[in-house]
């Protein structure tokens, strides 16, 4: 994504279903996806701005992901889980 991020941060930071959901509606919505476009390495390089593109992507899905796991199981974030879906 922005920035060069451990694997174990990563995973931190999708263990919260609201990061997860904050970020899923970050990275589909057209300011989001701007801001991105507009970043000064994406925006002088297109193979840099679609590596960029293709990895925010992946990790929205992986989110998504996330969430729907989340909604399946019993626990005290299932009800805002489902909410967010």
């Amino acid at each position: 994504m922005q920035y060069k991020y451990s694997k174990r941060a990563q995973t931190a930071f999708f263990e919260k279903p609201i990061e997860n959901y904050f970020f899923v509606k970050y990275a589909q919505s057209r300011k989001g996806i701007e801001f991105l476009e507009r970043k000064p390495a994406a925006s002088k390089d297109d193979l840099k701005r679609e590596r960029l593109l293709r990895d925010t992507n992946d990790l929205k899905n992986e989110a998504i992901g996330i969430l729907k796991e989340l909604a399946r199981v019993s626990g005290p974030n299932q009800g805002m889980v489902k909410f967010f879906l």
